[in-house]
């Protein structure tokens, strides 16, 4: 299934410098950091380097996609497992770093609308892929943060792309009940309003024309993203929660 095309486009060039940093993150950590586990995950820190190398892996050299959630977190594990890091966590810095610059070789030659098939029987635009990095890098530099208690820090305004042109493929996620739900939400953040529209059995973004029927005023961007969709952190607004449980978790 096409996702629609937002008005927004995610470019790659941020991309650059939060691979660094989540890098420069990982190859900090002691032998014991490593070894720490996330709160609320089966996976060490470790885990979480490698499972950021597998992802960007399936961007030009593993073609498996999953067809259920169940099955994603299924690849996932395997896929962590299979890389065979362990406890190197400079090892998967080291291959994170190589697949970075591999993709900006190519990103400039690639179209922000050209079509790539994403997990779920989804189909994602280029834009959306880069949303989807920068997505990789807010929530798991916070998951190894969690574990070890080193800062992680996402600047606000480099949400807007994983709001305006990833948060469509959460269409994968709804459960049974949301696909007859008719919900506008009106998500007001710093950098402007984005309206996430349930309806038809899909999620869409910015291209409603009708007042919203929740409004949820955003004070900080990457707090709200982290709780919204991945139930990182503390979701408090009545709103936000509503929309969150609309969807299996992410």
């Amino acid at each position: 299934m096409a996702l629609p095309d937002p008005k927004y486009q995610q470019t790659f060039d941020p991309v650059l410098g939060h691979a660094r940093r989540f890098t420069d993150l990982v190859r900090s950590l002691t032998p014991a950091e490593a070894q720490m586990h996330v709160p609320g995950m089966g996976w060490q820190a470790a885990d979480v380097a490698a499972h950021v190398e597998t992802v960007m892996r399936r961007y030009y050299a593993n073609p498996d996609r999953a067809a259920t959630p169940a099955d994603l977190r299924s690849q996932n594990d395997a896929e962590i497992d299979g890389v065979g890091f362990g406890l190197d966590v400079s090892a998967a810095a080291d291959a994170i770093d190589g697949h970075t610059e591999a993709l900006a070789a190519v990103a400039p030659a690639l179209p922000l609308d050209a079509t790539f098939p994403f997990h779920l029987g989804l189909t994602v635009t280029t834009c959306a892929g880069w949303a989807n990095l920068l997505s990789e890098f807010l929530v798991h530099g916070d998951d190894i943060s969690r574990a070890t208690g080193r800062p992680w820090t996402f600047p606000a305004a480099d949400v807007e792309g994983i709001w305006r042109n990833l948060v469509p493929v959460a269409t994968g996620w709804l459960r049974p009940e949301a696909r007859n739900v008719d919900e506008l939400y009106r998500v007001r953040f710093a950098f402007g309003d984005v309206d996430v529209w349930i309806h038809d059995g899909v999620v869409t973004v910015d291209d409603a024309d009708r007042p919203p029927d929740h409004q949820i005023d955003v004070e900080d961007p990457v707090e709200f993203t982290l709780g919204v969709p991945w139930r990182r952190h503390l979701i408090t607004d009545a709103a936000a929660a509503l929309m969150v449980s609309r969807f299996f978790d992410i």
